[in-house]
């Protein structure tokens, strides 16, 4: 009895009487670990379950153990089933999001695809819809029905494209006033600031206005 328990406190796999061991259930990384974000964590979530629910496998143990090959045909038939869809057309973008949380998952759990054959059968690159930055008219209609904090966070990604998932992380002291001489003025931002991912980017002078 003292034995197993010793061997349970240093993580080793527990012998019994009979001399025979039991193996300890696998740790499965999964697909919301590691992100900078909530946002993006739940993201990764909803794209990983859309999968699951194509190829109707659920238990994430069951789904490992089919090896690098078979989980290969499943995506790449994944991706086929929305590249092919006869009532909803799938961007380029849309089925790389997707993939994009699959592989995730997988190359955290040691198992490495192929993504340049995965890719072959993406659509291409036609966009399904008409996207364009928004004109300044846009969002001068969009900032006058905003509340200050609305306006603060439009602004912001506007003029410096941060991302909206990077946002709830931000604190007041990541933006640093800079004065060009006397010709205009604006922020500089650190992005991601308090993680390894940090970066510096900076707002336009109509923003800091």
């Amino acid at each position: 009895m003292q034995l197993k328990e010793e061997q349970q406190k240093q993580g080793q796999a527990i012998v019994p009487e009979s001399g025979k061991f039991i193996e300890k259930q696998r740790r499965i990384y999964q697909v919301d670990e590691g992100h900078k974000s909530r946002q993006t964590a739940a993201k990764y979530r909803i794209n990983f379950n859309h999968f699951l629910n194509f190829i109707r496998i659920h238990d994430l143990d069951v789904f490992l153990d089919l090896g690098k090959e078979a989980i290969q045909e499943l995506v790449i038939k994944y991706v086929l089933s929305m590249r092919d869809n006869s009532e909803k057309r799938y961007s380029r973008s849309t089925v790389n999001n997707r993939v994009s949380a699959i592989l995730y998952f997988l190359d955290n759990n040691d198992i490495e695809l192929n993504k340049r054959k995965v890719r072959r059968y993406y659509p291409s690159d036609e966009s399904t819809n008409d996207d364009r930055p928004y004109s300044t008219e846009e969002i001068a209609k969009i900032l006058s029905v905003c509340d200050l904090r609305s306006k603060a966070m439009i602004l912001l990604m506007a003029s410096s494209g941060v991302r909206i998932g990077a946002l709830s992380s931000m604190q007041i002291g990541d933006l640093t006033q800079t004065e060009f001489g006397t010709k205009f003025s604006l922020y500089k931002i650190q992005v991601y600031a308090r993680t390894r991912d940090r970066y510096i980017t900076f707002t336009t002078p109509e923003c800091y206005d």
